[in-house]
């Protein structure tokens, strides 16, 4: 069996552009996931053509500049890089002053980022053959199964994710 090693996260274009900008997500703080390698962002109705692998993730991070005081000087390589990430925020004026779920994400472009030959289509019904939503909040799909080109979400299926 193929293992589910990707989140997919049902993103706003938001999500999907702070993706592009800061090569991260943030989430409400709490929110559980299973243990996975990379991140999918599922956004109009489709599987996004960029799936990054996820180098970090911290809980409970504040968008201020006293997290960017505190953990910039923090030993911690991944402190230092969530300090970054806020202080890029905080210029931008956004999220500031949320608490967050933060993930860091591999950039667009690096090589450690899944690249998809296209986006995954999104052709998952209801039981009255209505298309519906691949996901509403969270699920999970197989790397592996994106990396053989898939053109929709029953051929993912089809391919173990």
């Amino acid at each position: 069996m193929t293992r589910k090693d990707t989140l997919v996260v049902a993103a706003s274009q938001h999500a999907w552009s702070m993706y592009q900008r800061y090569s991260a997500y943030l989430c409400q703080p709490g929110r559980s996931f299973r243990n996975v390698d990379r991140l999918a962002f599922y956004a109009h109705g489709a599987i996004k053509d960029r799936v990054p692998q996820i180098l970090a993730r911290r809980d409970e991070v504040h968008i201020d500049p006293q997290t960017v005081d505190k953990l910039s000087c923090s030993t911690d390589q991944v402190d230092r890089d969530v300090a970054d990430l806020v202080e890029r925020m905080l210029a931008y004026g956004e999220f500031v002053g949320n608490r967050n779920q933060v993930f860091l994400l591999s950039d667009y472009d690096d090589p450690k980022t899944l690249k998809l030959p296209h986006p995954v289509k999104n052709v998952k019904r209801d039981k009255n053959g209505k298309l519906t939503a691949l996901t509403f909040g969270h699920g999970y799909t197989s790397s592996e199964a994106l990396a053989t080109g898939p053109r929709t979400t029953s051929e993912l299926a089809s391919s173990g994710g």
